[in-house]
C-alpha cells in the first residue's frame, strides 16, 4: 500500500484525516493523533464512500464516518465551492 491521506466526511467528529503508510495510521488530524496513530488498517483499496476498518487491542473496529476522499500523502486537499 502506498502512503495515502484519507479524509472523512465531517460529521462533527474530532478527526477529519488519517495519514496511512504500510497499513498503519501514522497521523490523525486535527485531533486524536495519540488515539489513532499506530493502529493497523484492515481495509484495502480504500475509496470515497467506504467505511475504514481498523484493528485495535479489542479487535476490529469500523469507523462510522464514511471516507470522503483518498489522495496520495502530501498532495494538497482539493477544495470545492461547497467546502467554502
Amino acid at each position: 500500500m502506498t502512503a495515502i491521506t484519507v479524509r472523512f466526511e465531517d460529521r462533527g467528529q474530532d478527526f477529519l484525516e488519517f495519514d496511512i503508510e504500510n497499513g498503519k495510521i501514522i497521523a490523525a488530524r486535527p485531533f486524536q493523533h495519540d488515539i489513532w496513530a499506530g493502529r493497523e488498517v484492515v481495509s484495502t483499496g480504500i475509496a470515497a464512500g467506504d467505511y475504514l476498518v481498523i484493528r485495535t487491542a479489542a479487535g476490529q473496529r469500523t469507523i462510522i464516518h464514511p471516507v470522503a476522499e483518498v489522495r496520495p500523502l502530501g498532495e494538497p486537499l482539493q477544495i470545492g465551492p461547497t467546502d467554502i
